[in-house]
């Protein structure tokens, strides 16, 4: 259980949370945004990330997610067709689009890397990774292939919990 959020192509943003009588829902319409909510994603410090129709990128604390009058801060821009983002440990936005893995900062992805057999294993070189998830330890990348086999690769640099900088 917990808090869940989730946005639509109408550009709502609701948080979901367990209450006494089941569940609450909060909404808030965004009408001020140009472009259509399209992704979402969270980070480890419990910020929220909307990829928009446009490929750009927003930042927004759990507060100003469901505010209406805010509009969050732009972080990065990923591919506009991005079928999937995450966020590691150090606030990079990652994005899965045309069987390639993105890295994202600022205006253009910085770096990205193909995820067909120049990178690991698979069944073909157009065979498609449908999803991806981080290791937590390690700096290992898991990918998800369309025939519903995984891969574990360590040839993509992470930031993990063993190298976020202590104050």
């Amino acid at each position: 259980y917990g808090v869940y959020y989730f946005v639509t192509s109408n550009n709502y943003f609701y948080r979901i949370s367990p209450s006494e009588e089941g569940w609450t829902a909060e909404s808030s319409p965004k009408p001020a945004l140009s472009y259509t909510a399209r992704l979402l994603a969270a980070d480890a410090y419990g910020d929220l990330y909307v990829a928009f129709s446009d490929g750009s990128v927003c930042r927004y604390t759990e507060s100003e997610f469901t505010d209406a009058a805010a509009a969050g801060e732009k972080v990065c821009n990923v591919p506009v067709l991005a079928e999937q983002i995450a966020v590691d440990y150090a606030r990079t936005v990652y994005a899965l689009s045309d069987n390639r893995l993105y890295i994202c900062a600022g205006e253009q992805a910085s770096q990205s890397y193909p995820l067909g057999k120049s990178l690991v294993w698979s069944q073909t070189e157009d065979t498609p990774a449908v999803s991806f998830a981080f290791g937590i330890e390690s700096e290992a990348v898991y990918l998800l292939y369309e025939g519903d086999f995984i891969i574990r690769t360590f040839d993509i640099p992470l930031p993990t919990v063993r190298t976020i900088a202590v104050d």
